[in-house]
């Protein structure tokens, strides 16, 4: 057939699916995605620090809690690190499908007690997969980068835009997603995720959350997303169409050089009026 179409991914299910059923669904799509064996590394989170360690990628202070660590619903277990901490599920898939009193994407605890309890009730969900407790980077949300690739079908990198978020969304079922940004341009940031996504061999849309840390001045990696992130229009809308890139290299099979995105264009996801209320212009 003379048509061609592109499967793309919204969400981390859909991904997981099409990285899953590859193989079949390129009979009838072209499917910009990893095979399987190395989606499963990357989107679990314990794997993925294992990778970052492999790689020398920075990431925060990690401890991997599981739930035959917990006894009578409590970790027995000191923190390796002081309070505040951030806890997270492994598996954000999985995380989807349970409910429970104070649920939220993510937590920021400040105390042991609040820790045991938050932890108990996720389990007692019914939640299966690891839980991740880290060291707290401090600093507000000016300190965090998002970072938006373009790896074609032979693993070269096409296209990265670095974009400074300015202001998160508070609300506990969005926490950490990005409702300012402002793109920006970090050279080693650039380089060092480029070598990595080369020498693992992907291909397809990565985006990457990571924050500076000023205790040791080096940014940690939180996660990838093996998709477009959720706020990555900013990418699109500051003159960096992400779909073009698709198209040139899967449609058109056009070779290129490395685009690095640095057009400062600012994104809001929010009334202006709340950027000038919550966001400090020494931000930026």
């Amino acid at each position: 057939q003379s048509k061609k179409y592109l499967l793309i991914a919204c969400g981390d299910g859909y991904a997981e699916l099409i990285s899953q059923h590859k193989e079949e669904l390129s009979a009838y799509f072209i499917c910009p995605y990893i095979d399987y064996s190395l989606f499963e590394r990357l989107i679990n989170k314990v794997s993925f620090y294992e990778v970052c360690e492999e790689y020398q990628l920075p990431y925060p202070k990690t401890l991997i809690v599981r739930e035959p660590m917990l006894v009578n619903g409590r970790l027995e277990q000191d923190l390796p690190f002081e309070f505040p901490v951030a806890l997270k599920p492994a598996n954000s898939v999985e995380y989807l499908s349970i409910q429970f009193e104070g649920r939220k994407k993510a937590f920021i605890i400040d105390n042991r007690e609040e820790f045991d309890l938050i932890l108990g009730r996720i389990y007692e969900a019914g939640y299966t997969s690891e839980m991740i407790v880290q060291d707290f980077i401090p600093g507000d949300d000016s300190n965090m980068r998002v970072l938006n690739a373009y790896v074609d079908e032979n693993h070269q990198v096409r296209m990265m835009c670095l974009g400074h978020k300015l202001l998160e969304d508070p609300t506990p079922a969005s926490i950490g997603n990005y409702v300012v940004i402002m793109p920006d341009y970090n050279e080693k940031i650039y380089q060092t995720i480029k070598k990595f996504l080369e020498t693992i061999e992907y291909t397809g849309f990565a985006n990457f959350d990571m924050k500076y840390d000023v205790r040791d001045g080096k940014f940690k990696v939180f996660e990838i997303n093996i998709r477009q992130g959720r706020s990555s229009y900013f990418t699109t809308a500051s003159g960096c169409n992400l779909v073009k890139y698709l198209v040139d290299d899967l449609i058109e099979h056009k070779q290129m050089e490395t685009h690095y995105h640095d057009n400062p264009y600012l994104w809001l996801h929010i009334p202006p009026k709340l950027l000038l209320k919550y966001v400090s212009k020494d931000s930026y």
